[in-house]
């Protein structure tokens, strides 16, 4: 999937526009809550795991 953050200030929404653009079809874009997720944020990691984990599973690309 394609994934943003909602409140990024790192990626100008631009770039997230062009990034979703280019992205081949079949995507799946994902619109996550809060910031820029970066190593000092262990719960947007989390988060962010978890969204990625579940759209592999439902592509039956992950196994549960």
């Amino acid at each position: 999937p394609v994934i943003h953050g909602n409140d990024d200030k790192c990626i100008p929404k631009k770039t997230h526009r062009r990034t979703t653009l280019i992205t081949p079809e079949l995507k799946t874009v994902s619109i996550q809550p809060g910031p820029h997720i970066d190593g000092n944020r262990p719960q947007l990691i989390l988060q962010t795991i978890v969204a990625a984990r579940n759209w592999l599973t439902k592509q039956n690309l992950l196994e549960k």
